[in-house]
């Protein structure tokens, strides 16, 4: 805008100055009067006009101040000169240019002064509404910010708040898994550790539960075979008793200490069994079935039992004396069930996955509920009618190890008063 005012007073003077006489510019009176004739016919209010000579002289002038003529300095033929002055408040455009006169030959500065004023409250005005825009703009940016770091780690805090919860002893606390991001993943992977060590408690808690049940029931059940051996054994010492006397407590001391004996055994075996290796050679089991027979034939037939056993020939690797236990102890189990002169059946057969066999009593059977329980240490279906037999529980978990350690897996089928069937599969294939 300065610029183009004083263009336009330069432009205007020059035209105004070539259309006179040249004899008209004697004085710089004349000269004035065709300033101030221009300066009235243009009716300019926006500022101020200053017309100077080639000597740097003020022939017109407006402005009351005297002016710097230094600017004048750097104003030549085709370059003009401008400086933004400042005074109480108010800003000021100075703007030079130089113009040469036909009329006369000579050189004349003409100056305009603009009043910028309004283009610096313009310019205050955009740099306020530019710092509000700039303050409005990082608000919302750090509302955003809040916004989307709460959306995007909102599942992390979850994730920790139920990782500290499962900490606490809330074993059922799982986070909650929602897409298929990192985070998603890292879910499912506490979820599963949490699951994984959710299993591994209970085992180690169901562990706890039956060694304490097992240290019970060993205590028990040498709680009645030592009270009557101390209790007939101080009877003896105590008193003078007749032969037939004497002759009941020994027998009572002696039945009392072999069934010791038997429970020290099976425990032992037991031991050794949980401690032990999967066995690796070749038992032909028509051998073991005929093996079997002879050691259980003296103990059948104190109650006239009768023993089918039939054994298809089948090589599979184990170990002999272990299967010969497994199949005496269930035989075993099968006559303290069964009465006189019942029948027990024993079958090996062939199969296209392994070798099954089945041991068939016709005894007392067992209650459908304590069917899972028979390979527990100690546990016996009837207390008073083992006991009598002089078992001590812990057949049936010798067998238990047996079919670990074989890789075998075994199903029961009872009904009681009418006999129970057991059946074991080894998952073998037969030896060359």
């Amino acid at each position: 805008m300065g610029m183009s005012r004083n263009e336009l007073y330069r432009t205007t003077f020059r035209s105004a100055a070539d259309s006179v006489p040249a004899d008209y510019f004697t004085t710089h009176h004349s000269l004035r009067e065709i300033v101030v004739a221009l300066k009235d016919g243009m009716d300019d209010k926006n500022g101020a006009f200053c017309l100077y000579d080639e000597n740097k002289n003020i022939v017109y002038s407006t402005i009351e101040e005297k002016q710097d003529v230094a600017l004048l300095e750097k104003v030549d033929k085709q370059h003009k000169a401008y400086k933004i002055e400042e005074k109480d408040g108010k800003y000021t455009l100075r703007v030079v240019s130089y113009m040469m006169l036909s009329a006369n030959f000579k050189g004349y500065y003409v100056e305009t002064q603009t009043n910028i004023g309004s283009a610096y409250t313009q310019r205050q005005d955009m740099v306020r509404m530019y710092h509000y825009i700039v303050c409005v703009v990082l608000l919302c940016c750090v509302i955003v910010s809040l916004i989307l770091s709460y959306f995007l780690t909102y599942r992390i805090r979850g994730l920790s708040l139920s990782a500290r919860a499962f900490a606490d002893g809330d074993m059922d606390r799982r986070a909650l898994v929602r897409g298929k991001d990192e985070v998603a993943v890292l879910s499912a992977d506490f979820n599963q550790m949490a699951d994984s060590l959710q299993e591994k408690m209970q085992e180690l808690e169901e562990h706890a539960k039956s060694q304490e049940a097992f240290t019970a029931a060993f205590a028990h059940e040498l709680k009645t075979p030592l009270t009557s051996i101390i209790g007939y054994a101080e009877l003896i010492r105590s008193m003078a008793l007749s032969k037939e006397e004497e002759m009941t407590a020994a027998d009572y001391i002696y039945s009392q200490g072999k069934r010791l004996e038997s429970l020290s055994y099976k425990l032992l075996d037991l031991f050794v069994l949980q401690q032990g290796q999967k066995p690796e050679s070749p038992v032909k089991m028509e051998k073991v079935g005929e093996e079997t027979k002879e050691i259980m034939a003296p103990v059948l037939a104190k109650k006239q039992q009768r023993l089918t056993l039939w054994m298809e020939p089948f090589t599979l690797t184990g170990e002999k004396d272990l299967l010969i236990s497994l199949l005496c102890n269930l035989i075993d189990n099968a006559r303290k069930a069964s009465g006189e002169g019942k029948k027990i059946t024993v079958r090996g057969t062939k199969e296209e996955d392994g070798y099954q066999l089945t041991v068939a009593d016709e005894g007392k059977g067992i209650p459908t509920e304590e069917i899972h329980k028979i390979f527990a240490p100690f546990y016996m279906v009837d207390k008073s009618r083992s006991r009598k037999e002089g078992g001590a529980g812990l057949g049936m978990s010798l067998c238990a190890e047996i079919l670990r350690l074989h890789g075998a897996q075994w199903k029961i089928e009872s009904k009681e008063g009418q006999g129970t069937c057991i059946y074991l599969h080894f998952p073998e294939k037969e030896e060359p």
